[in-house]
């Protein structure tokens, strides 16, 4: 209903396109947040240019094995903060002149693995921190603590931080359970023809 009522605003763009799920490892989940991010933006972010920003910023922000090949191509790219800040800048000078907020919906965020958890709150916390661009977060409360408590990596008080307002959507209670449900398959019994007595 949300985004519903987002989309209808000519003054806000749901972020489409970012898979949460569909993402595998860190990098992956960074490169698809900022190629739905530049897409919304309508920027060309094919461009060479663009392109080895992104790339060279990934693999600075992740943490990268400190042997072997990757590694190796890492030093060679000289990858440092300033790349990180580059990017950071571009991003907000593009979304402030566009003059619209930017909407990422993250639906069923505590079944996904911890690593990956802690990884989007970091990115919300440092590189997605931007003016004009919101994250809403559907996760269960009690999963959601569990995960932060159970990393010694991450200070508790970083998700009160990172989550700006809590929303908490109320149990829904059994007796309101079965009305809906009698509501809805009574709907769809008179659709295939059975009658109210039959009913």
């Amino acid at each position: 209903m949300v985004k519903y009522r987002l989309d209808k605003n000519a003054n806000i763009c749901v972020v489409k396109n970012f898979d949460f799920w569909a993402t595998g490892s860190s990098v992956a989940l960074l490169q698809s947040m900022y190629d739905s991010l530049l897409r919304a933006l309508n920027v060309n972010y094919n461009s060479i240019r663009m392109n080895k920003l992104l790339k060279r910023t990934s693999k600075f922000v992740i943490n990268i094995p400190t042997a072997g090949k990757i590694f190796n191509e890492v030093i060679n790219e000289n990858i440092s903060q300033d790349d990180v800040n580059q990017l950071h800048e571009e991003l907000e000078e593009l979304i402030l002149n566009s003059n619209k907020k930017y909407v990422f919906f993250v639906d069923d965020l505590d079944r996904a693995s911890k690593s990956q958890v802690l990884f989007l709150l970091k990115m919300l916390g440092t590189l997605f921190s931007l003016p004009n661009l919101v994250f809403v977060l559907l996760y269960d409360k009690t999963r959601m603590k569990k995960i932060i408590e159970e990393k010694d990596e991450i200070n508790p008080a970083f998700e009160e931080k990172i989550i700006n307002q809590e929303i908490r959507v109320p149990k829904v209670s059994e007796e309101v359970s079965n009305r809906v449900y009698k509501k809805s398959l009574n709907e769809v019994a008179k659709i295939y023809g059975i009658s109210d007595s039959e009913l």
